[in-house]
């Protein structure tokens, strides 16, 4: 019973590891402790390479590192006398693009995330579901009526 515990965390740890870091396989399987194999199996059944990449494209990920890249730019243009035309350009197109993402959720992808949401609980659990669906049509009308996207 405690040895599937440990192994449990382990497999959590890994997880978090892989899916939020450059890491490979190889290298999570050194950090937690576990050999190639049984690493390579746990990504398998839980698609944990998918996670990795939807994590990478994530808005919190994409700002981050249009941030950092930002930042670059910025030490970079600081320690020159002269920016280019170019060095410009990309400073404009990254604040620009930082504001785009920092911009709050448009109605219409909240309506369709919360749809999909509602269809899934119906699935596993219809009578949660009719309970959750008021609460979700006021989540969005409160949004609409504060004049948010």
């Amino acid at each position: 019973m405690q040895d599937e515990t440990i192994i449990e965390v382990k497999r959590k740890s890994a997880k978090s590891l892989y899916t939020s870091s450059d890491a490979d396989l190889k290298d999570v399987a050194l950090e937690v402790g576990v050999d190639e194999a049984t690493m390579l199996k746990w990504a398998t059944e839980e698609a944990w390479d998918g996670m990795k990449r939807s994590q990478l494209t994530s808005k919190k990920i994409q700002i981050e590192h249009t941030y950092k890249l930002l930042r670059l730019l910025n030490t970079k243009m600081n320690s020159v006398e002269e920016v280019t035309e170019k060095e410009l350009n990309l400073y404009v197109k990254l604040t620009a693009a930082i504001n785009n993402l920092e911009k709050d959720v448009s109605a219409p992808n909240t309506i369709e995330v919360t749809g999909n949401f509602i269809k899934w609980v119906r699935r596993r659990d219809s009578m949660l579901a009719q309970k959750l669906s008021p609460y979700v049509d006021s989540f969005i009308n409160n949004r609409l009526s504060a004049g948010r996207p």
